[in-house]
């Protein structure tokens, strides 16, 4: 029997994060120590503690509705699929994969919006590269796993969800566990610094490092173009 890994679209994450953040920023507002919640005439109490419970359930929570919703694409031994375009593509017909970060935008008229969209690209011998959007890191070690022998990228993307993961992770760290009044100025901007460099620095170096391997297939969207890459977007 053929083995095959599937691999689900990674945006709850981005949705999960959004709202740890919205929550602990109330819970500095208000107070660290038992706060009291009223909705329309019932009153809920909780500790920080509670809390901690409560968005680790809301985590496991995002991640369990996201299996049901239908897979992306999967990986065999013999290539990937990709179901949206009811689409194989054999090892042979691939030169490379790789993982990068493409910042996608919107515009007024839909809403201002700003996300690095992690993206899994195949390149192709004779056709456009495919661009899967919203794909864990994983992928591409399971791409490595099944074909040793392929190009990837892995070192730099796993520098950079790496870097993704410990910046976040510290920034909620801190909002569970210390107040705000207490960050310093200097600490403050080497957040925003940081952030800056997650936001715009790794995906420009990602899509720049990958386009003069591969060529000018990658591009990253703005407010006034969407989709600026010339792949087939999945």
């Amino acid at each position: 029997m053929t083995k095959i890994v599937k691999f689900h679209s990674i945006y709850y994450r981005f949705v999960l994060f959004i709202v740890i953040l919205y929550l602990l920023g109330v819970h500095q507002i208000f107070g660290r120590g038992i706060q009291t919640v009223n909705i329309f005439d019932y009153a809920f109490s909780f500790h920080q503690t509670q809390l901690g419970y409560f968005l680790l359930l809301l985590l496991l929570l995002g991640i369990g509705i996201n299996f049901l919703f239908p897979w992306k694409f999967y990986i065999t031994q013999d290539g990937i699929y990709l179901r949206r375009l009811a689409l194989f593509v054999p090892w042979s017909a691939i030169s490379g994969v790789s993982h990068i970060w493409i910042n996608k935008s919107s515009n007024f008229s839909s809403g201002i919006n700003f996300y690095n969209s992690k993206c899994l690209v195949f390149y192709r011998h004779d056709y456009k590269p495919i661009c899967i959007y919203n794909i864990s890191l994983l992928a591409l070690f399971a791409v490595k796993l099944f074909n040793p022998q392929i190009k990837t990228n892995i070192l730099s993307a796993s520098f950079a969800t790496g870097f993704n993961i410990l910046l976040n992770t510290s920034i909620v760290f801190y909002l569970y566990f210390l107040d705000l009044i207490t960050l310093s100025f200097s600490s403050f901007l080497l957040f925003c610094l940081l952030y800056f460099i997650k936001i715009f620095i790794i995906p420009l170096w990602l899509v720049y490092s990958q386009n003069s391997k591969y060529g000018p297939y990658l591009g990253h969207s703005n407010f006034f173009k969407r989709n600026a890459s010339d792949v087939i977007h999945v």
